[in-house]
């Protein structure tokens, strides 16, 4: 029969520190970065930005969108197993 061991559960209370700690701190930096380029992407979508960056003699820039999934997979990361 089955059993669950009450043992291997951990809590977590404790701050992570080493690896675990640094990873977690860039996971937080990542999802921020994602947060913002999110709300430009809300922005510009109402008209209050400009959702496409214009520089002279280059074709139309769309990072928002693209940057903020990275950075969001890159956050994801962080916060992995934690």
């Amino acid at each position: 029969m089955y059993c669950l061991r009450q043992e291997g559960l951990r809590t977590q209370s404790k701050k992570a520190t080493g690896p675990q700690g640094l990873r977690r701190l860039v996971g937080i930096f990542f999802f921020s970065v994602a947060l913002l380029f999110s709300g430009w992407l809300l922005l510009g979508l109402f008209g209050v930005v400009p959702l496409i960056l214009q520089f002279p003699g280059e074709s139309s820039v769309r990072t928002h969108a693209s940057a903020a999934v990275l950075f969001f997979m890159f956050a994801a990361w962080g916060f992995w197993e934690s």
